[in-house]
């Protein structure tokens, strides 16, 4: 599922972006958003660290709002604009829900006739439910969902829901960042009961194929979960993680925000991870190390 064309908003329309380019002729179209590690033409970007090699920004017309420390590689003439600020985080929001409350791209739903979907279960708009699907009772399925064939998700289970992201407004509220990039279910995979799976900012949180999210386990936005993998009950993988393919996570395991593990790793009963886990390895406690055992 493409879950990157979210709207279709002209920048000069933005009242939003006015303040930061006076005067200039903000002739493009903003489609949707990305992430910082994989910018798009078209889109909005939130920069939270510095963006690698960024020559290649200059022929795509994007807006990137960073905080003040990072330094943005954009220079010269460029189609992409780039503004920074404290409040980051909060003029980035306001973009973008601005850009969706303008949005002429007509919401939709693709659920397959092959498919059920339980009692009391909510359907948000944009949604893509494959082949063979079921769907449990109770559950909410957020905006820019897109599920694959052959997929289980049990009982009150929350997909796309919004992440602690989040920031201080003007008015002194807390406000969370819009988790608009939505969740990608592969085919095959097991969403047991009660697992909450938060949307991304900028990509979409993905799930790989066959994958186990065990009952009452956190995905949280913007990790990626590789194939074969077992994520078992009341496990929570923090924000930004990549969890490589065949990996082991035991349950009620914490697995810190921006942590690596590598393919065929395996995580112990409550561990809890706070440093990238190489291919293969076994790692146990708080903080998790790396054990060498064999089982009896």
């Amino acid at each position: 599922m493409n879950t990157e064309m979210l709207f279709e908003v002209c920048a000069s329309e933005l009242e939003s972006l006015k303040e930061f380019f006076p005067g200039e002729d903000l002739l493009f179209k903003l489609t949707g958003v990305a992430a910082e590690d994989k910018p798009l033409t078209n889109t909005i970007i939130l920069a939270k660290r510095k963006i690698p090699e960024q020559a290649f920004l200059k022929e795509m017309e994007c807006i990137i709002v960073a905080r003040d420390s990072i330094t943005l590689c954009v220079k010269g003439k460029s189609k992409c604009r780039s503004l920074k600020a404290d409040t980051f985080k909060s003029v980035y929001s306001n973009i973008v829900n601005e850009c969706v409350a303008k949005a002429s791209k007509t919401p939709t739903k693709h659920i397959s006739s092959k498919s059920l979907i339980g009692a009391n279960t909510y359907i948000g708009n944009n949604v893509q439910i494959g082949h063979c699907v079921v769907v449990g009772a109770n559950c909410i399925i957020k905006d820019n969902v897109a599920i694959g064939n052959n997929v289980v998700i049990e009982d009150n289970c929350v997909i796309g829901s919004n992440d602690a992201d989040c920031y201080i407004s003007a008015q002194g509220q807390r406000m969370t960042v819009p988790h608009i990039a939505g969740v990608s279910i592969e085919d095959g995979c097991l969403i047991l009961s009660g697992a909450t799976i938060a949307a991304g900012v900028g990509k979409a949180t993905q799930i790989g194929k066959r994958a186990l999210v065990g009952t009452k386990a956190i995905i949280a936005h913007n990790t990626v979960i590789g194939d074969d993998c077992l994520i078992n009950a009341g496990a929570t993988v923090c924000g930004y993680c990549s969890i490589g393919d065949c990996v082991y996570i035991g349950a009620g395991a914490i697995i810190k925000n921006r942590v690596t593990i590598e393919n065929n790793s395996f995580v112990g009963i409550g561990s809890v991870v706070t440093r990238r886990v190489r291919q293969g390895d076994k790692v146990f406690g708080n903080p998790a190390r790396k054990l060498e055992w064999e089982e009896a």
